[in-house]
């Protein structure tokens, strides 16, 4: 996200603290236990096979264990029969659940979704958000599906203006929801509405950004779930959760890789970046040593080697391998920035003649 983006997501966070108010007479449960393979199935139901959630959740959901008071999954379970045709079971879901189910908010939200589906907005609505004059207080405020609901309804009702503040608490709240990339969307239409092209644009840009990154996750746990002992797919998740700075999901996935499969040597480099990026650099130099074990050959994993042992304090290991590997005829371009670690390290030192000297290096390669 720009910084101009980003700028213009706070200012209109601070709007939508005068307009909408969390509703204080709806109590939010908090989260009961949770079933072995949950998130699996959260997980289903996102990669888009109704049929095959129902298929997954029906004989669990029968044998009444943690799941059948699931508020969640009985939500899903609601939309993916109702999106398979079965609308009579799929209320009669919302109907019967207990009312113990933990969070009972997503069952009124999913009650929501089955009315939008059928474009019984002000039905939908009247689920989601009640009017107090004319402030709109959010019924569930402690859940994001509440705010995506209301954008999602106020977009149908062609309320763009309203949907904009909506827009920025649910972006702020959940950037990277399966369902954000729409909520880009819809906030780029509202500024289509009030003339502001540039702001559009950013907006616009952002959508397709994160269409493109949610597409990767998607493919990325397809491959998973087709061939589970494959590595690549497992670090291309990994890698995607890196690249939006979510240190620790990444973390996770990287250390099942390596433990899975020990000789995957760029599941080990991968880790040593990922510890380093998340301020572990004690972890990252011993994921950067078994990386260089795993393959003493690989540039890379002595380039992060260097970083890591850079980001913990140990100068003069970090410069004697960054000298290593400037040393290399087969130094690759991409690492070629090993010349600015030098430099940095030698100005440190003192070493003015050496650290212009690298700098210099850097410039011609």
């Amino acid at each position: 996200m720009s910084l101009a983006v980003r700028g213009r997501l706070a200012c209109a966070l601070l709007a939508f603290a005068f307009v909408f108010t969390p509703s204080t007479s709806t109590q939010e449960r908090a989260t009961g236990g949770r079933h072995e393979g949950r998130d699996e199935l959260v997980e289903l139901y996102e990669l888009g096979s109704p049929s095959e959630f129902v298929e997954h959740v029906r004989p669990l959901l029968a044998t009444g264990g943690p799941l059948a008071k699931d508020g969640e999954i009985l939500g899903l379970f609601a939309r993916a029969l109702h999106a398979t045709g079965a609308r009579d079971e799929a209320f009669r879901v919302l109907d019967e659940a207990p009312l113990d189910a933990q969070p009972y908010a997503r069952i009124e939200l999913a009650r929501a979704r089955l009315f939008l589906a059928e474009d019984r907005l002000q039905e939908a609505f009247e689920r989601v958000a009640v009017r107090a004059d004319t402030t709109l207080n959010v019924r569930h405020p402690r859940d994001p599906e509440s705010l995506l609901l209301l954008v999602r309804i106020l977009a149908r009702q062609n309320r763009f203006a309203d949907a904009e503040a909506a827009c920025a608490t649910f972006l702020e709240r959940a950037p990277l929801h399966p369902e954000a990339p729409a909520v880009w969307h819809i906030w780029a239409q509202a500024a289509v509405r009030r003339g502001a092209a540039d702001l559009a644009q950013e907006r616009f840009s952002e959508a397709q950004r994160q269409r493109r990154w949610q597409e990767i996750v998607r493919v990325r746990r397809l491959q998973i779930r087709l061939d589970p002992d494959a590595d690549l797919p497992r670090l291309g998740l990994a890698l995607a959760w890196l690249e939006v700075e979510r240190f620790e999901r990444a973390e996770v996935l990287l250390e099942a890789l390596v433990q899975r499969s020990p000789t995957f040597c760029r599941g080990w480099r991968h880790l040593a970046a990922c510890r380093r990026m998340r301020g572990d650099f004690e972890g990252a130099e011993q994921a950067a040593a078994q990386a260089r074990s795993c393959d003493p050959s690989d540039p890379g994993a002595l380039y992060e080697a260097i970083l890591a042992a850079h980001a913990a304090g140990h100068a003069d290991v970090a410069l004697e391998r960054a000298r290593e590997l400037a040393g290399r005829t087969d130094l690759p371009v991409d690492l070629r920035s090993v010349w600015l670690v030098i430099e940095e390290l030698e100005r440190a030192r003192g070493n003015e003649a050496a650290a212009q000297a690298a700098r210099d290096r850097f410039e011609k390669e």
